[in-house]
């Protein structure tokens, strides 16, 4: 069987379903997209961790019949973005598929038996209620990504820090890195129900289409969007604190550290950083700390090979402490224009500090020298 499409929307929805920063070979079912057709429509499905998603388009088929087959998720979507035709055909066979756009005929081969894959459907919220779903802020997630996402725990120590905690009335969003004393909080997230989201996740918020729609089943989520061309459906499935092998993410003793207090110095970011990069050309490796240092209106930030001093005019803010270098710069780098700053203390010790501006707030934690 052939199956005929316009070429554009076919595009649309392949960019749409199969996003490549979810596509882990950890994850066998994200290298792999589901392609399905019957008489009039052809449907994609696509897994990743924690998603499963579907994308349906019109077209036409030579026969009224249905059929399913398996292939490469990213060959599949590197192939389509080159074609320039008006349609293009998708021809099923026993061990693959062949893609036809004008006079040129590619094969991929299937890589699954449909008696062996099993793809996730998403639930349709077709049925559910107009007022209950929400709006999703496309630009809140894309800053969350930016600004926030390099924060995020890579070990196993501490597991449930590998993923972003939501929730609460103002829609808090935290992402840090216990071990390594380094936590980023921003608000204006769209869940509001406390959970845990993988980074899988906010890439998809930052996949959607413009308009799309957040629905809650019981625990998970559902985005949906449909226009003249397809329908978008996508399933989502938090982790929450009160899971067995998940764990608490000390939310609120988080928030506490990043109460800004009164009295702060500022500093511009540009200038600051610029040392910072010079300082990582002559100083590598993870363990290289820089000691910072506030006293009679100056920061003086100081290597063993490097120092530099920054005027930042009167101020009775006084404080020393050292930072590994990486995680210091990671910290100004996501900041723009200039940025207030002021220490931390636990116990009546200076335990690091806290950086902020209007939409961005960072603790980063001492380390010893």
């Amino acid at each position: 069987m052939t199956f005929t499409v316009s070429t554009k929307p076919l595009q649309d929805v392949v960019n749409l379903a199969i996003i490549n920063a979810n596509v882990s070979k950890f994850y066998r079912k994200s290298c792999i997209v589901q392609i399905t057709a019957d008489k009039t429509t052809l449907k994609l499905n696509v897994e990743a961790s924690d998603i499963c998603s579907s994308v349906v388009l019109h077209g036409d088929c030579d026969e009224d019949t249905t059929n399913t087959i398996f292939v490469d998720s990213l060959l599949f979507k590197q192939l389509v973005s080159t074609f320039d035709t008006n349609v293009v055909s998708i021809k099923f066979e026993d061990n693959g598929i062949t893609l036809i756009s004008g006079s040129s005929k590619f094969s991929l081969p299937k890589l699954a038996d449909g008696e062996d894959t099993t793809f996730n459907e998403p639930t349709n919220p077709v049925t559910m209620p107009a007022d209950a779903s929400y709006d999703i802020h496309k630009d809140v997630w894309k800053y969350i990504k930016e600004h926030q996402m390099y924060a995020l725990a890579s070990t196993l120590i501490n597991p449930v820090y590998r993923r972003v905690f939501v929730g609460n009335d103002a829609g808090d969003v935290i992402v840090g890195d216990y071990d390594n004393s380094l936590f980023t909080h921003t608000e204006g997230g769209d869940i509001k129900d406390a959970c845990l989201l993988s980074d899988t996740i906010v890439n998809l918020f930052n996949n959607i289409p413009e308009g799309s729609k957040l629905y809650k089943t019981d625990k998970n989520y559902i985005i949906y969007s449909a226009t003249d061309a397809y329908t978008f459906i996508a399933e989502f499935i938090p982790r929450y604190e009160s899971d067995e092998d998940v764990g608490s993410y000390n939310s609120e003793a988080i928030l506490n550290l990043m109460k800004v207090p009164d009295t702060s110095i500022t500093l511009d970011v540009a200038e600051i950083s610029k040392y910072l990069s010079q300082v990582s050309i002559i100083a590598k490796g993870p363990d290289v700390t820089t000691e910072f240092s506030v006293a009679d209106g100056i920061v003086t930030l100081k290597t063993k090979n490097s120092s530099k001093k920054f005027n930042i005019g009167v101020s009775n803010v006084i404080f020393t402490t050292s930072f590994k270098t990486s995680y210091l710069q990671s910290v100004l780098n996501n900041y723009s224009d200039e940025v207030h700053i002021a220490p931390t203390y636990l116990d009546g010790e200076i335990s690091g500090i806290v950086v902020w501006n209007d939409k961005l707030t960072t603790v980063l934690g001492s380390v010893e020298e």
